[in-house]
């Protein structure tokens, strides 16, 4: 039979000793233990009329099993995702919610997996984090946890995700995780660029806060991947024309949405990842290029690959592309721009004549 499903019976049996009864089988203490994937704290055992004897007796047997000294399984084995959540929560008592990437991943983002169980209390209650062989959980304090960031009847009970898409990107350990951590919450459409920037600018000693806001701005000028974002930042270091990211351009044989776009020069840059090598993607490529060709835009194909690991060489085929076109750079850009091709292992420029040509006032 169901250790649950029995009926209420009592704890104490040494003759001489009070007995208490227990409620394993209530409806109120199954109910509980059903929505907590079967893991109860032991304030609510106390709650529930279970006494400290019965929990033990029922630990030492292996019918059940402590994780940490405030939490019970109230079965042996391994712990599902689900119910380390849980375990996290538990273990920090109280108003307990889950945060930073684990609020997120209950949320459902997917991609970016942190092994830790993060949760969040008010700062002042001091909970000790939490390692034990089935579960690690990291107790983070606020002095910042108004009801509105918080989702309290969501089982676990967790943050908000914008809140929790802002306090892990600036726990992030680098800022490419940052940015990493925003885009993906984005992409996934788990919070959006209004929402986030509120919270980021009213939030002035917020680690890594310039690097939030800047990242906000290119998500919401259209740069949804991280390697788009790279790619302006390297354009921006290099002080080459910005080009508009994710325009749109509509044709009668169809409607293009462009990664970045020069259209005072008609130069087109498309920042491709690992999925462009896909041959039905490849050929669907292939066959945009042409029409935007046939249409008067020089199309740049640029790995992300590229852009991570080469940035200098994404840079001189952009501004060879712009100079193709009729961009003049200031003589201090054209230098720069030279010596960057001279150490350049294999980089050589197809549009020397238009390098050299005369500049005009300080286009760039």
């Amino acid at each position: 039979m169901d250790e649950l499903s029995r009926p209420s019976v009592e704890s104490g049996t040494v003759v001489g000793v009070p007995t208490t009864l227990h409620k394993l089988g209530s409806d109120e203490f199954r109910a509980l233990a059903a929505h907590q994937e079967h893991l109860v704290s032991r304030v609510q055992f106390d709650v529930h009329g279970v006494g400290h004897q019965l929990v033990a007796r029922r630990v030492g047997s292996g019918l059940w099993q402590a994780i940490g000294p405030q939490v019970v399984a109230l079965f042996p084995g391994q712990l599902t995702r689900c119910q380390q959540m849980w375990v996290g929560v538990l273990h920090a008592g109280g108003n307990a919610v889950l945060a930073r990437l684990t609020a997120l991943e209950a949320a459902g983002l997917t991609g970016f997996h942190d092994d830790w169980i993060h949760v969040c209390l008010r700062q002042g209650d001091n909970t000790d984090d939490l390692v034990h062989d089935l579960v690690h959980v990291r107790v983070h304090e606020s002095r910042n946890l108004p009801a509105e960031h918080l989702l309290r009847h969501a089982s676990p009970p967790r943050m908000r995700q914008d809140r929790a898409t802002v306090d892990a990107a600036s726990a992030a350990v680098s800022e490419r995780a940052c940015r990493t951590i925003l885009t993906m919450s984005v992409q996934q459409r788990l919070a959006n660029v209004q929402l986030l920037r509120p919270m980021v600018v009213e939030r002035r000693t917020l680690p890594r806060r310039a690097t939030i806001l800047e990242c906000l701005d290119d998500l919401q000028g259209g740069s949804h991947s991280l390697p788009e974002q790279d790619y302006l930042r390297v354009l921006r270091r290099a002080r080459l024309p910005l080009p508009t990211r994710e325009r749109v351009v509509r044709r009668p044989d169809g409607r293009y949405v462009l990664d970045a776009d020069f259209d005072a020069w008609l130069v087109t840059v498309e920042i491709n990842g690992a999925h462009h090598m896909d041959v039905r993607q490849k050929e669907w490529d292939d066959i945009r290029r042409t029409r935007l060709a046939i249409g008067g835009r020089l199309v740049v194909d640029i790995g992300s690959w590229t852009v991570r690991h080469d940035s200098n060489l994404a840079v001189l085929l952009t501004a060879d592309a712009l100079l193709s076109r009729g961009w003049r750079p200031t003589k201090r850009r054209r230098a720069a721009l030279e010596a960057m091709a001279a150490e350049h292992p294999t980089f050589t420029w197809t549009s020397s004549a238009a390098l050299r040509a005369p500049t005009v006032g300080n286009s760039a």
